[in-house]
């Protein structure tokens, strides 16, 4: 598995579960703390260069889950 594929899975894992919790981008961005504009990339599959672990731990959490299950 190359990095596009395990970049195309977290962008789908992250977009996943925002519609399944029924959450918009922006009540993402809310609730996480993450830009608005750097979820709108993910939502469209692409990985921004500012992603930080940070982001990630945070997305999790608002989706109860653990980080390493947005990358499987």
């Amino acid at each position: 598995m190359d990095i596009q594929d395990k970049v195309f899975i977290f962008c789908e894992n992250v977009r996943r579960r925002r519609e399944n919790a029924g959450l918009s981008l922006l009540e993402l961005s809310q609730r996480s703390g993450i830009r608005l504009k750097l979820l709108e990339s993910l939502d469209q599959g692409r990985l921004p260069h500012s992603l930080m672990v940070a982001d990630a731990s945070s997305l999790a959490k608002v989706f109860g889950c653990d980080m390493s299950d947005l990358f499987q």
